[in-house]
């Protein structure tokens, strides 16, 4: 990615550019065709899905825990409960 905006600073504007903005003008000059393949890919790649893959393992790890605990409470409920036989 730095060797493509490396290429486009000596043809680009001075002026802080938006990737949007780059795609218009790489297209518009025609000049760069490798380089509009490349941001129509960046642009249509999504940027959630890792952060969905963290909240989905987060997920997991919570639902572990529930089921750990609620076999917790369950064991100590079966253990009251035998206690009150014995006794």
């Amino acid at each position: 990615m730095t060797i493509i905006k490396g290429v486009l600073q000596v043809s680009l504007s001075d002026k802080l550019m938006l990737s949007p903005e780059i795609l218009k003008y790489v297209k518009a000059i025609e000049c760069y065709p490798n380089v509009s393949i490349v941001y129509q890919i960046l642009l249509t790649v999504p940027v959630t899905v890792a952060s969905s893959e963290v909240s989905l393992s987060k997920l997991k790890l919570l639902k572990k825990i529930f089921e750990v605990n609620y076999v917790r409470k369950r064991l100590m409920a079966w253990l009251c409960a035998s206690l009150r036989k014995i006794f």
